[in-house]
């Protein structure tokens, strides 16, 4: 039916007729009838994997569908495999479930993937004919053992020494210890830097600790150079990510008027004092190089940040980055993100590779503790201390996928949980939802299969584009796996958020 506006005062009629559709939720069905499933993820633990089908709009007529199994990457020690069934939908029966029974065992692998087909439907049509469970495996290397990883860097050579910082993905009650030796790869021991090994002591509760390695600074023209921080020999801990990687930037070869000078956009949380920007030189020169800058306003404004009016930034001969400051201010109100500029402009002995960049300041995640704060919403959604892709990352991505009472917490809660019944959970989780912060890839929508995705295979230690692919939404407004990163980080208590 429509809706006609007409005789308008003070103003003009641009579309004088809106059409209201009512959904046909009664209609009689038939071959227009159509059938869809999607696309699950599920743990190790859990006794089945269970495919929702469903019709989108109810049939007078009984409604079949036959189904079957195939394998990805998961086989017959992770799944039974299924052959070929019927699935059948009484008149007026829109949803249907398939529950594929799970093997447990006691490796430790990767996510796996096995599918299920829909094929021969009778009485409708194939929306969709097959989707993918996603089976997260529950051992060691994900529940009660911890996981060493090491960062790469990227150091200047004038800066003496090379921090390379190595975390515990979450906090355990036993000491942990790695060993550590350097490694050559274009960067030479004794020439661009000193070999350095050794044995790394994590004390109960603790997640990071660094190791420095001292640096040689020449005068040799050289191009920019690597070495490698090797972990082995774990106690009490896997080792996820084994090395790490220092690059070390050319500060000595020749500068002059192809210097380029860049900055990128950046993303920063309304709790940091500063929005950072990095300014750098393409190569260092032999001259002072020097650009003036100053900040504009996009989308956000003065209440969010101090606007900077135009000032010179100074690379001495030889330095090839600076940073520039500007000063945050952080409010109580619930926002959308917000965008403001800088503007680079008027160099000296340089040339302009790009002349502005963006930051987009995102709400700020206050701490869980601090009950004075307006937002609480951190990803440790069980309250233990620590983000878990199988406890807490399973509860985010079922409580996306609309599971509620047992079957949201059903072995996902760790021992150590003090958020333990399901009705404390699903609060918390609608705070994330509610407050914007589920929704990774900013797109104004929390969905299972784009931003639960994009959280569990963080938390698996997924980075690049293995983190990113297929998972984030058209529209979405963080788009980069640096990005995606990020955010996901700035949601981390602060136990593991190093």
């Amino acid at each position: 039916f429509d809706l006609v506006l007409s005789a308008p005062t003070n103003a003009n009629i641009l579309d004088e007729r809106g059409i209201a559709t009512i959904g046909a939720n009664d209609q009689p069905g038939g071959g227009l009838v159509g059938i869809s499933i999607n696309d699950i993820v599920v743990s190790e633990a859990d006794t089945f994997a269970t495919f929702t089908v469903s019709l989108n709009s109810p049939s007078d007529q009984i409604v079949t569908v036959d189904y079957n199994t195939f394998f990805e990457t998961a086989g017959t020690n992770d799944f039974e495999s299924q052959f070929t069934t019927t699935l059948i939908f009484t008149p007026g029966q829109t949803t249907e479930t398939v529950n594929i029974a799970l093997n447990e065992d006691t490796i430790d692998e990767n996510p796996e993937v096995f599918g299920l087909n829909l094929f021969s439907p009778s009485n409708a049509i194939l929306l969709d004919d097959f989707a993918f469970a996603t089976i997260i495996d529950n051992d060691s290397a994900l529940f009660g053992t911890a996981n060493i990883s090491v960062e790469d860097i990227i150091v200047d050579e004038t800066d003496g020494q090379a921090f390379f910082t190595i975390t515990l993905d979450r906090s355990v009650n036993t000491p942990v210890t790695v060993n550590y030796t350097t490694g050559n790869e274009t960067a030479i021991a004794g020439q661009d830097y000193i070999s350095a090994n050794g044995t790394i002591l994590f004390e109960p509760n603790q997640t990071a600790q660094t190791v420095a390695v001292d640096l040689i600074n020449d005068s040799i023209f050289e191009g920019v150079e690597t070495f490698d921080l090797h972990l082995s020999g774990a106690t009490n801990a896997n080792i996820l990510d084994a090395r790490g990687i220092a690059t070390i930037g050319a500060n000595d070869q020749p500068g002059g008027g192809s210097v380029e000078i860049s900055v990128d956009d950046i993303l920063v949380n309304e709790n940091e004092v500063f929005a950072t920007f990095t300014v750098s030189l393409s190569s260092p020169s032999d001259q002072i190089v020097t650009v003036d800058y100053n900040t504009f306003f996009d989308t956000a404004g003065t209440n969010d940040f101090e606007s900077q009016f135009t000032t010179t930034l100074i690379f001495s001969p030889g330095q090839t980055t600076e940073t520039i400051n500007i000063v945050l201010n952080q409010d109580n109100i619930a926002e959308d993100d917000e965008v403001f500029g800088l503007n680079l402009f008027s160099p000296s002995n340089a040339i302009l590779a790009n002349e502005l960049a963006l930051a987009t300041i995102t709400e700020a995640i206050i701490e869980e503790n601090d009950p004075e704060k307006d937002l609480g919403f951190v990803l440790d959604i069980d309250g233990n201390g620590t983000v878990a892709p199988l406890s807490d990352g399973l509860l985010i991505i079922r409580h996306l996928f609309g599971f509620t009472g047992d079957s949201l917490i059903n072995n996902a809660v760790d021992d150590d949980a003090t958020r333990t019944t399901a009705e404390e959970i699903e609060s918390f989780l609608e705070l994330g939802e509610n407050t914007g912060l589920l929704d990774i890839d900013g797109n104004g929508s929390a969905d299972p299969l784009s931003d639960g995705l994009l959280i569990i295979r963080d938390l698996f230690g997924f980075t690049g584009d293995a983190l990113i692919n297929n998972a984030v939404a058209p529209n979405a407004i963080r788009n980069t796996s640096d990005a995606i990163e990020d955010f996901i980080d700035s949601l981390l208590p602060d136990v593991v958020n190093i």
